[in-house]
């Protein structure tokens, strides 16, 4: 408990502060004044960079805190796939909603579209495993179960994804399931995550 002692965790909080603080500002103007064209092509800009700090941050604290030698090293990968499913899925959020209010939307149709992929392939891989990779299907019925709710979002995106790959338009209705549905499958790739990890160590 307490402030953070370790050199390189107080470094990644520091460049999240640094990432985040202006764009926190923005937003509250925004709140006050309103949405310009020029501050929206902004937030875009710099939500990125907040992106990756923040996933830096959080790859440090899980490096730091996690106790050594409580996760099987043939799990470390499936672990680490598990986690970066939380990055893509709020890369393809924040690409999705980009290309619905027409900021940089060539761009973040294209990142969207591979960022998908990318998940796909990856959710695949630990719903079933991969030989490939040296990763077994898991085995734990709370894990199955879990990615068993992240493949039924997953499942129920897609056709919005599509979609939005075509530059069409949706409505403020199905823009309200689609932010749902990020929501939900960000809360389960995350508690996926820690159950992958409960499972290794139980199995160590």
């Amino acid at each position: 408990n307490g402030k953070e002692r370790r050199g390189k965790t107080r470094a990644a909080i520091a460049d999240v502060h640094v990432q985040w603080d202006p764009m926190s500002l923005a937003i509250s103007q925004i709140k006050d004044d309103g949405m310009t064209d020029a501050m929206n092509q902004d937030l875009a800009e710099q939500s990125e960079t907040v992106l990756d700090a923040a996933r830096v941050l959080v790859s440090h604290v899980t490096g730091e805190y996690s106790i050594p030698g409580s996760i099987l090293q043939s799990d470390a990968l499936r672990i680490d796939i598990a986690g970066r499913q939380r990055m893509l899925s709020q890369r393809m959020s924040k690409d999705f909603c980009l290309a619905m209010s027409g900021v940089n939307a060539e761009q973040s149709r294209a990142s969207l579209a591979k960022t998908a992929t990318v998940f796909k392939a990856s959710h695949r891989a630990l719903q079933v495993g991969s030989p490939a990779l040296g990763m077994q299907a898991p085995e734990d019925p709370e894990t199955i179960s879990m990615l068993e709710r992240v493949d039924a979002e997953w499942a129920a995106l897609q056709p919005y994804i599509e979609r939005a790959l075509a530059a069409e338009k949706l409505s403020h209705e199905d823009r309200a399931k689609v932010f749902d549905l990020f929501n939900r499958l960000l809360a389960d790739t995350n508690s996926a995550v820690g159950l992958f990890a409960e499972a290794s160590k139980a199995n160590s």
